[in-house]
């Protein structure tokens, strides 16, 4: 089997979506990607922490699939900084 081939012929999003898929998988701690993989209730506090540890690795695209899982949260976080 050729994966280098199969990776080319991946379309640019999907290279970037894997891309970002491997960098949230490696740079983000456990107990973020628990609650991105709701594996973990999702506080408040965790979400502060997934905003902040997604921010830091520009993941942008899971940065918004987590904001629209927990718009609670979102709302509450742009609130707090907007203070």
């Amino acid at each position: 089997m050729d994966l280098y081939g199969n990776f080319e012929n991946l379309t640019e999003e999907q290279k970037e979506n894997l891309a970002e898929f491997a960098a949230v998988s490696v740079g983000c701690s456990r107990e973020v990607l628990e609650g991105i993989e709701e594996q973990r209730p999702m506080t408040p506090g965790l979400f502060r922490r997934c905003m902040e540890e997604l921010s830091d690795l520009e993941a942008i695209g899971t940065l918004g699939k987590v904001m629209r899982r927990w718009p609670e949260y979102a709302r509450q976080y742009l609130e707090e900084g907007k203070t």
